[in-house]
């Protein structure tokens, strides 16, 4: 998990837990990239599941701050279908967030989160 910043944000996840995600830099999409890359390996980009996954595992692993017992690592936990529903609900929540910061950053604001 990253170091916590100034900029960090929260997402309550229903019946889980409470998140900290920090903020995304260009940094971080490169290093994000590049942790997915190492994630798919030798495999084509071409199975869509597959790049789903590595996506939200990379992405997970380069942005998040804290997270509830149980949920340090995305590519740790034991695959179930209540599972993947509840990985697919934060990452929802998530985008969300970076879509609102993403829209004050480009009206030259900084969204609070």
């Amino acid at each position: 998990m990253r170091l916590p910043k100034d900029t960090d944000h929260t997402i309550e996840l229903p019946d889980i837990g409470t998140f900290i995600f920090g903020r995304e830099t260009f940094a971080d999409r490169a290093a994000i990239r590049a942790r997915y890359l190492s994630i798919v390996k030798e495999y084509q980009d071409d199975d869509i599941n597959l790049s789903i996954y590595a996506g939200m595992m990379a992405e997970y692993a380069e942005l998040c701050v804290a997270a509830p017992p149980g949920w340090e690592s995305l590519a740790e936990m034991e695959f179930s279908r209540p599972t993947e529903d509840k990985v697919f609900e934060l990452f929802a929540l998530l985008r969300a967030q970076q879509n609102g910061f993403r829209g004050s950053a480009a009206q030259g604001g900084q969204a609070q989160g």
